[in-house]
């Protein structure tokens, strides 16, 4: 009956170190990803196959949210990056969905941040709210 106990108490430290370990080095990540262009935004596959391209011009405003807000419930979510930044991105028109969540890479968020300031495109911050 003890090692029957010992047993699941070992296989739970397993999982919790995998689950750990998933979120240190971010392997959903190599799942689905974004990549950001001068011109779009693309959603990645394996980070080889190309999903969807949202173009800068459909995009209304994106807004850096907390996470988990009950407002978001029916946004895309694409964000794979957990305790990291989270932006909504509003479209201007859309069939199943208006709104992304996206959780981009330290590189690509000051990449986004520009490329939005040079587009002409409303960002907002309101996590600071």
């Amino acid at each position: 009956m003890f090692l029957v106990e010992y047993e699941n108490i070992l296989h739970t430290a397993i999982g919790i170190i995998v689950i750990l370990i998933i979120i240190k080095w971010d392997l959903v990540s190599y799942l689905y990803d974004l990549r950001i262009d001068n011109h779009h935004i693309e959603f990645m596959l394996f980070k080889t196959f190309c999903i969807y391209t949202l173009q800068y011009s459909n995009i209304l405003r994106v807004k850096k949210v907390r996470w988990g807000g009950i407002t978001y419930l029916m946004a895309y979510n694409w964000s794979n990056r957990f305790f990291k930044d989270t932006y909504l991105i509003e479209k201007k028109k859309g069939i199943f969905t208006k709104s992304i969540l996206i959780t981009p890479s330290k590189n690509d968020v000051e990449k986004l941040k520009q490329t939005l300031a040079m587009v002409g495109i409303e960002y907002l911050d309101l996590k600071r709210a």
